[in-house]
């Protein structure tokens, strides 16, 4: 009944602000949302009732943000989606403080759907800090706050008491019924900015320290590091930015999605450009010459020569870190031409001649294995082989991922039990101590007994049958295979051949005090039970 009384109805007849309009509104929209929205929309098109419908509107926004903090709805707030009042997230500049609720509340959504406490209480932090430092920066806008800015400061100390009863709800949870924290990562390359990954990783630092040497600037040629699937060249890709620091840009490709690419068949085109984007971001002041148009690699390896010496001006270095580089293999045929060749042509010219600028190239396969393509132009590269854990980064790794793991999970037994069929292989460690955390959280126990060492090695079993192993398995000729299926088999097996040495070298096999072992005896399961037959 409110509408009929508007008086902006008389548009511009009536040219000052009536100071009952707000309230209004705002009662208005109480019974009739989208009735009040239509009419804040027309009062803000006149000249004397414009001012009472944007605080209106302002606050009808903010009591929606209000509503659903308290209600708890938080997957809403996360995109806005409150009608009729808030915009869409997509309209809003990227310094809108609405937008510092949105991501604010995806952390929350995140929380909220978490079973994991240590997760969700990182989630409820990261939130809190969120809204701490956008209401700092709402209350001390210059000259002094606005209007808008006082009103969204009162809804962040809305959020901010929501949250705080969040957090006191879950530490009390904790401290009466606390699960075993899920940190092992076994699967997904670890992200460096998480900090349980970048814990997780630490038994890979002297691996980093050997690339960084590498980096140095009187050394040449391209870098290679050389190990099997799930054994952590992606995350050692990706450690490298923290650990090398601001003075070194990098340029990250992935060949896995070489062939959805505008330069599926000329790569080195693909390097120059990621190298030019990663050089813009981090060294706006630099000038760097255009892209090359030429499709020749002798263009792209002169753009990458005039780019050092913007680079040596700079006192700066770059790194281009190739992960899957094997996918270039598609692109040679039977008589090593094609443009595969053409790239590791480029690949060795830059080896040759640059040394601000390298490669660091990542593959699962020997270059002997790959071809003679691979080997007689990369003969010159630095290899890196990486390799299972040693015993004791291996034992580091289950017992204690981070520094507050509870220590009484993995007594000797149970971390005998899942090395002995492990290995070093920190892909499988992992998978086992998710799985076992899994089994002991369900049953709210914190000690892994011999039964749940077990059960979790038959779970990470049958999560790697369908792929994990599979893959490695394709990897092997067919001597190799027959050699490990009879190993598997209890058999004797021969150990002063070619076979046996690259099985060996390649982290397939060890040898032991009684003779030829597997690494990760795992696998020898998984041999004996699922491998096809020829």
């Amino acid at each position: 009944m409110f509408a009929a009384w508007l008086p902006y109805r008389y548009h511009d007849h009536i040219p000052f602000p009536l100071p009952w309009l707000q309230r209004m509104l705002v009662q208005l929209a109480q019974s009739n949302p989208a009735r009040a929205r239509s009419e804040i929309e027309e009062a803000l098109r006149t000249d004397g009732q414009g001012r009472p419908a944007a605080r209106a509107l302002l606050e009808l926004q903010a009591r929606a943000l209000e509503s659903a903090a308290r209600d708890r709805r938080w997957h809403a707030a996360s995109t806005l989606d409150l009608p009729p009042f808030l915009p869409a997230l997509d309209t809003l500049p990227p310094e809108d403080p609405l937008r510092r609720f949105a991501a604010a509340a995806e952390r929350l959504y995140a929380a909220q759907n978490n079973r994991n406490q240590r997760r969700r209480l990182r989630l409820l932090q990261e939130a809190e800090r969120q809204l701490e430092s956008q209401s700092i920066t709402l209350l001390t806008l210059p000259p002094k706050p606005d209007e808008r800015s006082r009103r969204l400061a009162v809804v962040i100390q809305v959020w901010r008491d929501v949250i705080a009863d969040e957090d006191r709800r879950l530490r009390a949870e904790i401290a009466a019924n606390p699960e075993l924290p899920r940190v092992y990562i076994p699967g997904p390359a670890l992200d460096p900015r998480d900090p349980d990954a970048m814990q997780i990783f630490r038994a890979r630092k002297d691996l980093l320290g050997v690339i960084e040497h590498d980096l140095s600037d009187e050394r040449r040629g391209a870098l290679v590091v050389l190990g099997q699937r799930r054994m952590g060249k992606t995350s050692l890709l990706r450690m490298l930015a923290p650990h090398l620091g601001g003075g070194t840009v990098i340029a990250a490709l992935d060949f896995q999605r070489l062939s959805g690419t505008e330069h599926a068949t000329a790569p080195h085109r693909w390097v120059v450009a990621a190298l030019r984007d990663a050089i813009a971001d981090a060294m706006p002041a630099a000038e760097l010459a255009p892209l090359p148009t030429s499709e020749a690699w002798g263009a792209s390896l002169a753009w990458l020569e005039a780019t050092e010496a913007t680079l040596e001006t700079h006192h700066a270095r770059a790194l281009v870190t190739i992960d899957e580089v094997e996918r270039v293999d598609d692109g040679i045929d039977t008589h090593s031409t094609g443009w595969g060749v053409a790239f590791l042509d480029f690949v060795r010219a830059a080896g040759d001649r640059l040394r601000h600028i390298r490669l660091l190239l990542a593959c699962a396969y020997p270059f002997e294995r790959l071809g003679p393509a691979w080997a007689d132009r990369l003969i010159s590269v630095e290899l890196r082989p990486l390799g299972p854990l040693p015993r004791g980064d291996a034992e580091s790794l289950l017992r204690q991922p981070v520094p507050d793991f509870p220590p009484e999970v993995f007594d000797d037994a149970a971390t005998a039990a899942v090395l002995a069929q492990t290995g070093g292989h920190p892909y499988l460690i992992q998978l086992v101590g998710d799985a076992v955390v899994r089994r002991l959280n369900e049953q709210r126990r914190r000690e892994a007994t011999a039964r749940d060492i077990e059960a979790a090695l038959d779970m990470a079993l049958e999560r790697v049958r369908g792929k994990d192993f599979p893959a490695l398995w394709q990897m092997l000729s067919d001597a190799e295979r027959a050699r490990l299926r009879a190993l598997a088999a209890g058999d004797a097996i021969a150990t002063d051949d070619a076979v046996f040495r690259d099985l060996r070298d390649r982290h397939y096999l060890v040898e032991g005090s009684d003779g030829p072992a597997f690494a990760f005896p795992l696998f020898a399961r998984w041999i004996r039970d699922h491998a096809p037959r020829a």
